[in-house]
């Protein structure tokens, strides 16, 4: 994997597989450890004008199985959309 511009990609010939959007920080109390995306990702969304729907994969870190599910539950990512690729658990 490589980040770089999209227009250094279209220099050197290459079709980009994914967008870096950005990143945003937001915390949560201390007994609500692994939970941050469900504060964060809101964030991101609004300060990009963007909706759940908007995007096509989700990865999001996975601690603890019922931390990663209550954050997709919370959050109304469609399952298909979510840590495809098995996450940090699996």
């Amino acid at each position: 994997t490589l980040v770089m511009s999209l227009e250094k990609a279209l220099a050197l010939g290459l079709k980009p597989k994914a967008f870096f959007r950005g990143f945003t920080v937001a915390g949560c109390q201390p007994d609500e450890m692994g939970i941050g995306p469900v504060f964060s990702v809101p964030k991101l969304l609004k300060a990009k004008g963007l909706q759940i729907a908007d995007i096509d994969l989700w990865e999001l870190n996975e601690a603890f199985a019922s931390q990663c599910l209550y954050s997709r539950d919370r959050l109304e990512i469609d399952n298909d959309k979510y840590n495809v690729n098995g996450g940090s658990i699996s």
